[in-house]
């Protein structure tokens, strides 16, 4: 609507409308404020679509760009229209729109770059955006200031860590904190998927079901594992045989998003890898949108391979899940 009318927010937030080209002989606006602004083109045609000079209310107007304040206003701008570009009309200081940051240069943020899940050790690093900015970082959770560590190489950490860090250039600006949690897995589980999961939802891709982070209500957020029209099989290998009392997984459900809660979750047993023993069968009703452990107890028995098979729904249905729960 702007463009046709000869006049377009190329800056949003800007005050500045530039003009462009007209479609139509008049455009009449109704204001909020009960004002009405008119455009007019006088000799607009599928030749004439060239500004050859403009008045705004009844006074010359030499400027390619409309003012704000002069739309809300109210009033009247008429352009003569041409068939070839008018090269002087709207151009010259003053008369061209002008989009800048005139206030304090923003320091940008840095990059905390690294594995988010790891096993043993892993190293994080900082890059730094803005070249004439120092980085300083915590591991503490408290915001890092001049009097934190200075970032100058990659550093090593063996635990779950928070990382939190700022650029502060010499005059004491400094960017805003960038915040990045890193997860140690505690075990050596390892995970065989028998079904894949969509490209779209892959989380943190094969090991996801076991690297301890929890997804949350946001299903886009990146922790969720989706398999589309299909049940979830899965595998877990313990590395050795282990007294399990707990079995399940956590699952999400959004129906309006296409997102259900399995049927129910079948959990089996191995010692061997080979010959499984079905230890539970869960099934929830639970219809609101909301994050579900489909996890039950039993009686403790000796186990290296736990199998789960979680039932999908039915047709065009997704199931969402995050973490296999195994004590």
């Amino acid at each position: 609507v702007f463009s046709a009318a000869g006049f377009y927010p190329v800056t949003p937030g800007s005050t500045i409308y530039a003009i462009g080209t007209p479609l139509f002989p008049e455009v009449r606006f109704k204001l909020e404020n009960g004002n009405s602004f008119v455009v007019k083109a006088r000799g607009v045609s599928d030749r004439n679509f060239y500004v050859q000079s403009a008045t705004l209310n009844g006074k010359p107007y030499a400027k390619s760009y409309v003012e704000h304040s002069d739309v809300v206003n109210g009033g009247e701008l008429v352009f003569d229209m041409g068939p070839q570009p008018n090269r002087l009309w709207g151009r010259g200081f003053g008369n061209e729109p002008v989009a800048e940051i005139a206030g304090s240069q923003i320091i940008p943020v840095p990059v905390v770059t690294g594995t988010r899940t790891f096993r043993g050790q892993s190293r994080v690093g900082v890059q730094n955006l803005a070249p004439s900015s120092a980085v300083y970082y915590t591991t503490d959770g408290s915001e890092p200031t001049v009097n934190s560590t200075r970032f100058l190489r990659p550093f090593a950490i063996n635990r779950d860590t928070t990382v939190k860090a700022r650029a502060i250039d010499r005059s004491g600006k400094q960017s805003a904190v960038v915040t990045a949690a890193f997860h140690r897995i505690p075990h050596d589980w390892k995970i065989t998927l028998a079904s894949s999961y969509s490209s779209q939802y892959p989380a943190g891709g094969d090991s996801t079901l076991i690297d301890g982070i929890r997804g949350t209500m946001n299903w886009s957020g990146g922790a969720w594992q989706g398999y589309w029209e299909k049940d979830l099989e899965a595998v877990v290998d313990l590395g050795k045989v282990q007294s399990v009392s707990k079995v399940g997984a956590g699952f999400l459900q959004d129906i309006g998003s296409w997102i259900w809660f399995p049927r129910r979750v079948e959990i089996e047993l191995s010692v061997d890898g080979k010959s499984f023993t079905p230890v539970a069968a869960i099934t929830h009703d639970q219809r609101d949108t909301t994050i579900v452990n489909f996890a039950q107890t039993i009686t403790p028995q000796n186990a290296r391979y736990i199998r789960l098979r979680a039932v999908n729904s039915g047709k065009n249905t997704w199931i969402f899940a995050d973490e296999i729960l195994i004590n």
